[in-house]
């Protein structure tokens, strides 16, 4: 069942729908070549009595003599005609309807006894003529149903004609979805999106302004947030520098250098949560040379002693959050040089579907177990928060944060051998170049 039962709305429909639409017109076909099978055989058999009953008075009205000579000439492809010298038909259901409309034919002058030899298809009549003498008439009905050729031409057009209305009347039924779809992959991408047009009827309309006010809150409430990332990141550096300031007097220089490094600590990780709370969504998009953000930020951790490798590159330009984007990768490679010690290949891959960078290393790894725990913030194998053995545990949280807000996503996977491998994907939709003449690749 599931392989005929397709997976999609949109062919649900139309498969019922068509289905519904043949077994109908099949059934109105079989209905129709059966009612003008009865009226054509009602009307064939009609005639066939008639020209039994002018046999039947003919013979009658021939001398006994002449009567044999007579018969073979009579006789037609489904009937003949005997004389009966006294040998009874063969006895069997008697036909009534055969009696009846034949003797009203006749009328009263002619005793008419009929039989069904082999059913109703093979009837046997006899009728007493008035001298005597016995005439016995083998007719055979034409009892076949027949389905004229062009019935089939016909209603292989209207099934035709019935597919073609049951696609067109489903995919128009079913745009609107296909629109409200699209509509909540740009919002999850822009919030500033325009509204869904209220068009169509009763139900879709109310769907779209349902979905337009949720657009509404959504970004009031992201715009509330930016607002109070603002505030909170004011308010917090404010302290931290006053902190820093003090640390500066302190006579005492193994201790200053102590708060000193604190103080650098706390604002580190104020700017990381503040990193996986705007996501980059507050940047604008602009056209990046993928290319050359991979090449600098690779020439950053050579220069910090690791060991990198570029493969693969990038046709075009893609329209990106750049800032957003080099800080995500930039974790990546941070953590790579941190916990593998050793070389590490950044790939790039694209195809007509999405942009993948991957940044792969011969480190530990990660356990499969513990890969989704691992993407969110303040997560760390080492379980202390010694930033000797790590960091604050938000760099692969700030990755994650930064695909989300381009629409796409962050994996992980260990490789064969030992190592970790971790893709950020962007979503073809998300690397359309911009066609401003500000928005040059950088």
């Amino acid at each position: 069942m599931r392989r005929i039962w397709p997976d999609s709305l949109f062919g649900r429909l139309a498969w019922v729908l068509f289905v519904g639409l043949i077994l109908a017109q099949a059934g109105s076909a079989l209905i129709n070549a059966r009612e003008l099978n009865h009226l054509l055989r009602a009307s064939d058999q009609r005639q066939w009595l008639e020209r039994i009953a002018a046999a039947i008075r003919l013979v009658d009205l021939l001398p006994a003599a002449e009567r044999p000579p007579a018969l073979p000439a009579l006789a037609a492809r489904r009937l003949t005609l005997a004389l009966d010298p006294g040998i009874a038909p063969v006895e069997g259901p008697p036909s009534r309807q055969m009696q009846q409309e034949l003797s009203e034919l006749l009328g009263p002058d002619f005793a008419v006894r009929a039989w069904e030899k082999q059913g109703p298809e093979h009837l046997l009549v006899q009728v007493r003529l008035h001298d005597g003498s016995d005439l016995l008439l083998d007719y055979r009905p034409e009892n076949t149903l027949d389905w004229p050729q062009t019935l089939f031409w016909r209603l292989g057009l209207l099934l035709a004609a019935a597919l073609g209305l049951t696609l067109l009347a489903t995919r128009v039924a079913l745009h609107p979805l296909d629109q409200l779809t699209r509509a909540a992959e740009r919002l999850g991408e822009n919030l500033e999106a325009p509204p869904l047009a209220a068009v169509g009827t009763r139900e879709v309309r109310q769907a779209a302004h349902a979905f337009n006010r949720m657009q509404a809150r959504i970004r009031k409430s992201v715009i509330d947030r930016s607002r109070l990332l603002v505030a909170v990141s004011h308010d917090l550096k404010t302290p931290l520098t006053r902190l820093r300031l003090r640390a500066e007097f302190i006579q005492d220089a193994e201790l200053r250098a102590v708060l000193t490094k604190e103080v650098d600590t706390m604002q580190a990780m104020t700017q990381s949560v503040l990193s996986i709370l705007r996501g980059g969504g507050d940047e604008p998009r602009r056209n990046v040379d993928i290319n050359a953000l991979v090449e600098g930020l690779a020439a950053d951790a050579i220069d910090l002693g690791a060991q990198v490798t570029i493969h693969g590159r990038a046709s075009t330009p893609c329209a990106v959050r750049s800032l957003a984007l080099r800080r995500a990768l930039a974790n990546l490679l941070d953590n790579a040089r941190s916990y593998a010690k050793g070389p590490i290949e950044i790939t790039v891959h694209e195809d007509p579907r999405q942009l993948t960078i991957t940044v792969a290393d011969r480190g530990p790894g990660i356990p499969e177990a513990d890969q989704a725990r691992m993407l969110e913030p303040f997560q760390r194998m080492e379980p202390s928060r010694n930033a000797a053995t790590g960091g604050s545990g938000l760099g692969l949280a700030i990755a994650r944060s930064v695909a989300e807000a381009h629409g796409g996503e962050l994996a992980l996977r260990n490789r064969f051998g030992g190592g970790l491998e971790v893709q950020l994907r962007v979503p073809t939709s998300d690397r359309k170049v911009l066609s401003s003449t500000e928005n040059r690749p950088e």
